[in-house]
């Protein structure tokens, strides 16, 4: 899941098992962000570039934050973020 917003949410919501911040990330834009993943106990990995994560992320801009969305427990699909 590529966007500082939609993560943010999904770590909120328990749903982030790992977080990639770009290394070039401006580090206003990510400090909440690195914040609230490292009180989450969360593993961030900050090596790629935000060309790097859009590209790994399939998306068709640089992005800042990717994040890794946890299987559910239950082997279900989760519940939409909207609604976490």
């Amino acid at each position: 899941m590529a966007g500082v917003r939609q993560n943010l949410r999904a770590i909120r919501a328990g749903r982030i098992e790992r977080l990639f911040v770009a290394a070039d990330a401006a580090p206003a834009t990510v400090a909440g962000i690195v914040e609230a993943a490292v009180g989450a106990g969360i593993s961030i990995d900050r090596s790629h570039t935000k060309a790097e994560l859009g590209r790994i992320s399939a998306v068709e801009v640089d992005t800042a934050v990717v994040g890794v969305l946890r299987e559910p427990e239950d082997g279900s699909e989760g519940r939409p973020l909207s609604e976490a």
